[in-house]
C-alpha cells in the first residue's frame, strides 16, 4: 500500500496553499504509482473516502465514494454516498463505465478486470448500483429506486471523473448491468461512444411470459427440454421424504420465509428449469428417476438454493424493481398439477421474495415503451451480446427485427450460449470481429 498524501506533508501546509497544490495537481501527468493519482480523485467535487486497491491487473486501482442526489431531479429529496472503483491506466487512455445491476463486489478482487476494457487498453470505472449495500440512501425510501435515477447517478459519475478522463468512454454491463448500460444510452446518449450490453433483458410486464414460453417449447432440444421436467417431477414426487432435510438446510443457513417450508420447496424445483437453461448446465448432471433422496435433494439445492426466495436474500433492491419497472418471469404449473401444493405464483414476488408491506406493488411498462422507442428511431453504436439458451435472450433486444436493418447496432448471438456468454467464447472469426468493431468505434467515434 502507498503512503497516503497527507504522509508527505499536504496537511502540514496553510489551507491556501493546499488548495493551489491539489488544482495544480489536477493539471500535471501523472505516471503509474504517484501519490498524484490519488490527489487528484480527492480533488474532484463530491469525492470522498478514496483508497487505494491492490491490483496485479492495473498500475493503480482506487475506490471511492461520489456524493449522489437521491432524487436528482428533485433536490430536497437528500443526498447519498455511492461506491466507485476506479482501475487506472492512463488519463487519456479509454474509459469503459461498468455498469453493474447489483453491488458490484466483483470489481473489489484483486484480479478484476474486464472484457472490452481488456479489448481497449482501458481505464476501468465500475458502479455499485443505488440502493444495494454501501450505497443506499438513508432513510431508505423505495419510490427513489428507479431506472432513471440510475441513470442519473452514472452521468453524474460520468460528468466528474471525466474531467480528468479525457479519452473516450464506453459502458457496458451484464444481465440487469447490461440493460442499466442501455438506459443509461436511452437517457444520456451522448455520454459514452459505444455501449456494450452482455445478456440484457428488455421485460413489458412484472411476469412477462415470453421467458415461459421460451423454456416450453424453443430452449434446446425437445428431449432435453423433457429430461429437465422430468427431473423436476421426481422432486415433487419426493417431496414428503426429502422435506425434514431440506429444512434442516435452511435453518442451519438462517433462511426465513414468508410462506411454509413446502412451498418453498415446491418453488425451488419450478425455478430449477430456468436456472438450468440460464447457467448452461448439462443435462448428464442431472439425477435419473433411480437416483437416491440424497442426490436428488443435493442437486436441485444445487441448483436452486433456497435462499433466492428467503427474507435473507441480498437481492431485494432488485425484486423491488422488478416489480415496479423491470419486470421478471412466471412460472407455469399446469405440466405440475398432479403434484405440486401451490395452487397459484401470481405475484410471487410480492408474496413471497419482499417482506410484509409490498404486496400492493404496481409495474408500469414505462421503461420498456421508451426503451423500444429509442431503439426504433436511434442507431447509435451499441453491441449487444446474448447466448441463444438463455432464457432471458427470449426478451432481448435480439428479437427486434428492425435491428437488421440498422447500420451501428450489431446483435450477436451464440449458439449453445448461455447467461454467461462472453465475447471470448464466440468462434475465432467472429470474435475477431467484434473486437474490430470495438477498437474502431472508439478510435473514430461515429
Amino acid at each position: 500500500m502507498r503512503r497516503l498524501l497527507n504522509d508527505h506533508g499536504l496537511a502540514s501546509v496553510g489551507a491556501g496553499l493546499t488548495v493551489l497544490l491539489l488544482f495544480s495537481l489536477l493539471s500535471l501527468p501523472s505516471r503509474a504509482g504517484s501519490p498524484a493519482v490519488r490527489a487528484r480523485f480527492e480533488a474532484l467535487p463530491g469525492v470522498d473516502s478514496v483508497r487505494e486497491l491492490v491490483s496485479p491487473e492495473y498500475p493503480e486501482k482506487y475506490v471511492m465514494r461520489i456524493r449522489q442526489e437521491v432524487d436528482p431531479l428533485h433536490h430536497d429529496a437528500g443526498t447519498f454516498e455511492q461506491r466507485v472503483v476506479v482501475c487506472h491506466v492512463g488519463w487519456d487512455r479509454p474509459t469503459v463505465l461498468v455498469t453493474d445491476g447489483y453491488d458490484c463486489d466483483f470489481s473489489l478482487k484483486e484480479h478484476y478486470t474486464d472484457e472490452v476494457a481488456k479489448i481497449l487498453g482501458a481505464n476501468i470505472v465500475a458502479v455499485q448500483y443505488r440502493y444495494f449495500k454501501e450505497s443506499t440512501p438513508h432513510p431508505t425510501v423505495w419510490r427513489y429506486l428507479t431506472m432513471e435515477n440510475a441513470c442519473y447517478d452514472l452521468h453524474h459519475i460520468r460528468e466528474t471523473l471525466g474531467q480528468l478522463y479525457t479519452g473516450n468512454w464506453a459502458a457496458t454491463g451484464i444481465s440487469k448491468g447490461g440493460q442499466t448500460a442501455l438506459s443509461y444510452r436511452v437517457w444520456f446518449p451522448g455520454d459514452v461512444r459505444l455501449t456494450v450490453p452482455y445478456v440484457a433483458p428488455l421485460c413489458k410486464s412484472d411476469e412477462d411470459r415470453r421467458l415461459v414460453g421460451f423454456i416450453q417449447n424453443e430452449v434446446s432440444r425437445p428431449e432435453i427440454r423433457q429430461a429437465v421436467r422430468k427431473f423436476q417431477i421426481v422432486a415433487l414426487q419426493r417431496r414428503e421424504a426429502l422435506l425434514p432435510a431440506f429444512g434442516d438446510y435452511c435453518r442451519s443457513h438462517g433462511y426465513t420465509f414468508r410462506i411454509p417450508m413446502h412451498e418453498v420447496y415446491d418453488y425451488c424445483v419450478l425455478e430449477l428449469a430456468f436456472a438450468f437453461w440460464q447457467w448452461g448446465m448439462p443435462v448428464l448432471d442431472l439425477p435419473t428417476p433411480l437416483a437416491d433422496d440424497s442426490t436428488v435433494l443435493h442437486t436441485l439445492i444445487d441448483y436452486v438454493d433456497p435462499g433466492y426466495f428467503s427474507l435473507e436474500c441480498s437481492n431485494r433492491p432488485f425484486i423491488m424493481q422488478a416489480c415496479t419497472e423491470l419486470g421478471y418471469y412466471s412460472y407455469d404449473l399446469r405440466p405440475f398439477r398432479r403434484w405440486i401444493s401451490l395452487k397459484t405464483t401470481k405475484r410471487y414476488m410480492e408474496r413471497v421474495m419482499l417482506p410484509e408491506g409490498n404486496d400492493t406493488l404496481q409495474f408500469d411498462d414505462a421503461l420498456y415503451r421508451r426503451t423500444m422507442q429509442f431503439l426504433r428511431q436511434n442507431d447509435l453504436p451499441m453491441i449487444f451480446i446474448y447466448g441463444n439458451i438463455d432464457p432471458w435472450s427470449a426478451v432481448g433486444v435480439r428479437r427486434m427485427p428492425l435491428l437488421s436493418r440498422k447500420r451501428n447496432i450489431r446483435v450477436y448471438t451464440l449458439s449453445g450460449g448461455s447467461h454467461k456468454t462472453r465475447i471470448a467464447n464466440f468462434p475465432k472469426m467472429q470474435r475477431e470481429e467484434i473486437k474490430q468493431t470495438i477498437r474502431r468505434i472508439m478510435a473514430a467515434g461515429c
